[in-house]
């Protein structure tokens, strides 16, 4: 993942962490105001008059509830991408590969529709000209071209085209689809590249991915805290339905509240998805926009062809994931005065 900790007063740490962490409190207090702590905690909080000790106790609460989802964040996010269990098992993999292939399949035909329509247009064209029945063919092969431009875009924005590369869950896969975009574009491994690529990416536009994630980051803690609201009011109702405790609220009540904070939290998925994609496309800008500053910074040109240039990251890639020193003779450098590195420890040979 293309990650960071953020500043503990910025504005994505504000709406990435302490604001999921402020609704998760307070509808944790609001589930559980009968419990003595948090019916005096909730009682301080909407109170006209403000008890300062109370209201510092909640609020060092909530701060260290968003450090403690700031530091669940990269976990958070793996788990809810499918590498762990048991979203990682074979059968949710097997599902979002049988997805992966309606999608396909929707592009494909709606890609031999139109071939086939362009194909009436031509030999319409040949055999009578631009008449009224090929305006009327070529209107038809307009329309078709956009919707299987439409399906191609829903499949590449929501899957890996590698089949193998597919992830057990819908958001997995969605990151997972522009991750390997500047693999399969430029030849260079995404996630061993980014921490290079943010040294050349001017602030304003680090801002703008910044923004972005947070969104991401936000539905992220909200999935969270919404589930473990979910959870306690369903222990409760259990508990209380064993223990027969009439002083507590009744199982409906808590059975209730675990299906809203369940919806929510699903909700919340959903959100985080559609954020994702918008997330997503960011990252893949500052790629197409910066990684020729990156080859400069690195002292080197981007080769003119497609196929050098796919050489070139490569080789840069295997460095960085793999720490192998690279002959990089074969490529033009930038002269000394527009490099800061000139990249003399790439001479040596392995």
């Amino acid at each position: 993942m293309f990650s960071g900790l953020s500043k503990l007063a910025d504005k994505a740490f504000i709406l990435g962490f302490f604001f999921p962490a402020l609704l998760g409190i307070s509808g944790l207090l609001f589930a559980n105001r009968d419990i003595p702590l948090f019916g005096c905690w909730l009682t301080a909080a909407l109170a006209a008059k403000k008890d300062i000790s109370e209201m510092v106790a909640l609020l060092f609460v909530l701060w260290v509830m968003a450090i403690f989802l700031m530091v669940l964040n990269l976990w958070v996010y793996r788990f809810l991408e499918g590498y762990h269990w048991p979203l990682n098992c074979a059968k949710a993999k097997g599902i979002q590969r049988d997805r992966a292939e309606k999608l396909r399949r929707k592009w494909t035909d709606a890609f031999e529709a139109y071939e086939k329509a362009a194909n009436e247009a031509a030999r319409i064209k040949a055999a009578h000209g631009e008449n009224a029945q090929f305006e009327q063919a070529s209107g038809e092969e307009a329309r078709l071209r956009w919707i299987s431009k439409q399906a191609e875009d829903a499949y590449r924005t929501a899957y890996p085209d590698n089949s193998d590369h597919i992830l057990g869950t819908r958001l997995g896969n969605v990151t997972r689809s522009f991750e390997i975009y500047p693999s399969e574009v430029y030849g260079i491994e995404a996630i061993y590249a980014w921490p290079r690529l943010t040294t050349v990416i001017p602030k304003e536009f680090m801002s703008v991915l910044s923004d972005a994630r947070a969104a991401v980051d936000m539905f992220m803690n909200l999935i969270v805290v919404s589930a473990i609201i979910s959870a306690t009011a369903f222990v409760r109702a259990i508990l209380h339905h064993w223990l027969a405790n009439d002083s507590a609220p009744p199982v409906p009540y808590f059975v209730s509240i675990g299906a809203i904070a369940g919806v929510i939290s699903w909700f919340c998925y959903e959100m985080s998805i559609y954020s994702s994609i918008g997330w997503g496309e960011k990252v893949k800008s500052a790629f197409d926009v910066y990684l020729g500053d990156l080859a400069k910074k690195l002292g080197y040109e981007v080769p003119s062809s497609s196929k050098r240039e796919r050489e070139f990251w490569g080789k840069w890639s295997d460095m960085f994931q793999f720490h192998w020193p690279k002959d990089m003779d074969t490529f033009k450098r930038v002269d000394e005065k527009g490099s800061d590195n000139k990249g003399f420890h790439l001479q040596r040979k392995r």
